[in-house]
């Protein structure tokens, strides 16, 4: 049980990211008007301001520089930010004018994967400057629609195999597995729902859910592809609809819809997903979530033309750790 602590007021532009820094004293957010809040945490005391020339569409703190912050917008640019630097930022070009919506950076390897518009894009920076790798190739042409092809649409991304391969979530290809070094596919997994909205994957990168527009959504094991559970969720308007595994707890998922009052509720499942996650509902649909390493969770509502805000929660209940 997470319980409620406060509002963190935002703007009547639709919040598209949350992201705490790694050691958890700031909350980022980023917003349909280009804006980057940062909030001292758990005091949410507002920081300072950012802004970008268009809409944030994802943020991700460097895993190695606490400082530097990547922001993600909507022209397929990828803004590297140091926030205690004379000179704050640069940015890192894709080619492609297209949304940002996803990033995943390989610590080890220092390698950054960019998915954009239908491509995903590799940065590497051993050390500075920022240089570009490789284009990931578009995924083997399986979907047809009235006999053209469909474009691949990454939807999230996630290193695996100490960083020697890019495990890649389409809207309509499947689950692929890369191989950085030959750019070939290893495995794909194909998810019951041929559509998916969104995904995340669990820390250990064992398992991923993934959202569909259907019914909710559905969880996969990565190893041998398969289906572990369906968790189902009303769809509502046709939207994407984003999930959280808890960190230090394989078993347990938040994937609240939208919610209401004053409770939080997330149920701790087995490894096999035999019972689904709770549910709240009330208005304001969920657009990003996210968690730091003492227990708070932050959710942000976005509805048009409208306040929003970022709410804070904080357990309740001490969770065990799997």
């Amino acid at each position: 049980m997470y319980d409620f602590l406060y509002d963190l007021p935002h703007s009547r532009f639709a919040i598209n990211a949350l992201c705490f820094s790694q050691d958890g004293c700031v909350l980022a957010s980023g917003d349909d008007d280009g804006y980057i809040r940062l909030f001292d945490f758990p005091l949410g005391k507002e920081l300072c301001r950012l802004r970008v020339a268009t809409a944030v569409t994802s943020l991700l703190w460097h895993p190695n520089k606490p400082d530097v912050i990547l922001i993600d917008d909507a022209r397929g640019i990828v803004t590297v930010m140091n926030l205690h630097a004379e000179a704050q930022g640069f940015s890192l070009r894709t080619g492609v004018n297209a949304p940002v919506d996803t990033l995943a950076y390989d610590a080890c390897n220092e390698c950054l994967a960019v998915g954009v518009g239908t491509d995903i894009v590799l940065f590497n920076h051993p050390e500075d400057p920022w240089t570009f790798g490789s284009n990931i190739p578009p995924p083997p042409m399986a979907s047809m629609d009235d006999n053209r092809l469909l474009l691949p649409l990454p939807r999230a991304l996630k290193f695996s195999d100490n960083g020697c391969s890019l495990i890649a979530v389409y809207f309509q290809h499947g689950i692929v597995s890369w191989q950085i070094k030959s750019l070939q596919p290893e495995w794909t997994i194909w998810p019951k729902s041929t559509h998916v909205g969104g995904a995340c994957f669990s820390a250990d990168g064992k398992t991923v859910i993934v959202s569909n527009f259907s019914d909710g959504f559905d969880c996969y094991n990565i190893s041998n592809g398969k289906h572990l559970a369906n968790l189902p969720t009303p769809i509502i308007h046709n939207v994407p609809l984003p999930s959280l595994f808890i960190e230090g707890n394989m078993n347990t998922i938040l994937q609240v819809l939208r919610h209401s009052g004053m409770n939080l509720e997330i149920d701790s499942t087995p490894t096999d997903f035999d019972a689904p996650p709770r549910t709240r509902h009330d208005s304001g649909i969920e657009k990003a979530y996210c968690e730091n390493k003492a227990k708070f969770i932050a959710t942000a509502s976005s509805e048009a033309d409208s306040d929003n805000y970022i709410q804070i929660w904080r357990t309740s209940v001490l969770t065990s750790v799997a």
